[in-house]
Formats: structure tokens, sequence, C-alpha cells
């Protein structure tokens, strides 16, 4: 392999083939996922941003579709199951030491499970829009551009009466009236 200038970019080339290496971002996904008002964040138990808070998400497979990764990402974190309702928003991130990445996230309510931290997440909550942690406080750029959109719009909606009344349950702490 050398160091080429290729379209615009210095990239590894092939010194026996020509073939390009291309650095391309990793696809990530997973969903702002809300109840009575409140969103759920996820602590990570691990490297990158070990202990600090972050939307629920992770790494597309190889051969999954970006929604069954959002859904897959929430039940292995939090044992919730979700459905979508829609797009929330798409972020590039440039500050995970593994590799660069671009995170698609979705909106989606919960349908169904128990709240309780699995895989990569320490702990599990759902947070007021008034109570969100403080943003050194939460890994990642795009999951605080995200939750800052999110705050905002909740400032927007006419009332939280709106939303269906569904029970989320804590494994340790049973029906969840505010942070779980």
């Amino acid at each position: 392999m050398a160091q080429r200038q290729v379209h615009d970019y210095v990239r590894d080339v092939c010194t026996a083939c020509g073939a390009i290496a291309y650095r391309n971002p990793a696809p990530a996904s997973g969903c702002i996922v809300e109840h009575r008002s409140q969103v759920l964040l996820a602590r990570r138990k691990f490297a990158p941003w070990q202990g600090f808070w972050y939307v629920p998400s992770g790494f597309v497979e190889y051969g999954e579709d970006v929604e069954d990764t959002a859904r897959r990402e929430i039940l292995e974190e939090t044992g919730l199951v979700v459905e979508i309702e829609r797009l929330f928003g798409v972020y590039s991130y440039f500050d995970d030491p593994r590799q660069h990445g671009i995170i698609i996230l979705y909106k989606a309510r919960v349908i169904g499970g128990t709240l309780q931290a699995g895989d990569d997440a320490s702990d599990v909550a759902f947070f007021d829009a008034d109570a969100l942690p403080a943003p050194d406080q939460i890994g990642f750029a795009s999951h605080r551009r995200a939750l800052q959109q999110w705050r905002e719009s909740i400032s927007t909606r006419a009332s939280p009466l709106t939303e269906p009344n569904q029970m989320v349950t804590s494994a340790a702490s049973g029906p969840s009236a505010s942070n779980a």
C-alpha cells in the first residue's frame, strides 16, 4: 500500500493492483424514545465515553436494516420494545476514537418490555426536558445535538396529554411515574 492523492483526499492505494482503500464512516442507528414527555437515556458501561449518558444506539451490522438496528439496540440496552414512528434526525460524528460515523435516530414509542440496563448500558432512565443531564455528562456531540433538538421540540408542543397513556415498568423499581 502507498498513499496517493485520489479524488481530493490522500488515500491508501494497493501498489500491485491499484485498488483504493476508502475509509468510510460507520453507520449507527438508535431511537429517541419518548414516554410521557420524557426521553430515554442510557449510561455507557464501556469506553468510549464510559459513565456518560447517551441516546441508546449502536452500529448497524452488515446486512441489517437500520430500523431493525434501532429497535434491536433499544431492546438490548434498555429492555424495552419500541415502535418507530418517524425519522428524528441524521448526524455525522467525529468524536468516537474507534472511527467516524453517521448516526440515524428515529423517534419511537414504548410498546412493551421491562426497563432494565443491559448490553453496553450500566443504567437507564427517563428524563424530563428540563432535567436532562448536563451537556458535559452526555457522551457524543451528535447525541447532545439530538437531545437539544428534542428539548426544543418538547417546548413547542401544545400539551403532554396528547401522548398515549402507557405503562413502563422497571425491573428494579416497578411502574415508572417519573425517572426510572
